[in-house]
């Protein structure tokens, strides 16, 4: 009988067997474990960091609101209100230089530029490139503005939200320009295709760390908006040279495709050629462009 043949030799490579095929069983199953457990801990802290980042976004929306309401109450009493006092005493004390029409006319202009600013004219029958060139418009008065808008002849679905919220970060960017860039000359560039939008507004003014600024309410803001839109943005800057603000939106019923490439360029999407062939302040007539 050959050695292996002998049973005793024969159980003892057997239980060798058994014992290496549980030992790799084992192995196994607490690599797989160890592996699994890695995993959820990452998610795990993944959704407690989006959690986290929501609620520090949800906290600074609430900031924003406040402040907002701040600054209307302080636009009503140091403007209507107090005109309207300036008003009344003038017409208890017979106050003759006083010209109380005008006065009012201006009380008129003061409570319609704060209406405008809480809610643009006629946002529902206006098309987003109207409506940013309403706000891009009076900057002249101050400012050398160029613009450049490009549209395709493209008809969509009408989203009164999505062109308020474009607006309001369009909005947001020139008083972030006006408060602190110190800027002479204000460019913006618009594009609206079938797919996407995409907007530049670049100022040569001071310029800003954007590291250093990421936490102030402004950029929350833009990034609130952006994030409703389920868009990209962008800010560059360097001290001294000025600042540009890109941002792309994938507009509904866009390919998931196209929509990542829009998100990752961005840049190209904005800098091409094309967009900056036609630039003038011509106000559309017929424009089929709507968003």
């Amino acid at each position: 009988m050959a050695a292996w043949q002998d049973p005793q030799t024969f159980a003892i490579w057997l239980a060798i067997f058994l014992v290496v095929v549980i030992g790799l069983v084992a192995f196994i199953v607490f690599f797989v474990q160890a592996y699994y457990k890695k995993v959820m801990q990452n998610q795990q802290k993944l959704a407690s960091t989006k959690l986290e980042y929501q609620k520090t976004l949800l906290r600074d929306s609430v900031l924003i609101q406040e402040q907002e309401r701040q600054r209307v109450a302080m636009e009503l009493h140091d403007g209507v209100i107090s005109k309207l006092n300036t008003i009344l005493l003038a017409i208890n004390f017979d106050y003759d230089e006083l010209n109380v029409p005008d006065a009012l006319q201006e009380c008129i202009h003061l409570t319609r530029q704060l209406s405008h600013d809480l809610s643009p004219p006629l946002l529902e029958q206006n098309t987003t490139y109207e409506l940013l060139f309403s706000v891009i418009m009076p900057l002249q008065v101050n400012y050398e503005v160029a613009f450049y808008p490009l549209l395709h002849h493209v008809m969509s679905i009408p989203d009164t939200n999505r062109k308020l919220q474009v607006i309001r970060i369009a909005q947001e960017v020139i008083n972030n320009i006006m408060k602190h860039a110190k800027a002479t000359k204000i460019e913006v560039k618009f594009r609206h295709t079938q797919h996407s939008l995409a907007m530049s507004i670049t100022d040569d003014g001071v310029g800003f760390d954007v590291n250093e600024q990421a936490q102030g309410l402004g950029l929350k803001n833009i990034e609130l908006r952006v994030q409703l839109l389920k868009g990209k943005y962008k800010f560059h800057s360097v001290p001294g040279k000025g600042t540009n603000f890109i941002v792309g939106i994938s507009l509904p019923h866009t390919q998931v495709s196209h929509a990542n490439n829009l998100a990752n360029n961005i840049e190209q999407e904005l800098l091409e050629a094309t967009l900056s062939t036609s630039g003038q302040f011509d106000y559309p007539t017929n424009s089929t462009t709507s968003i």
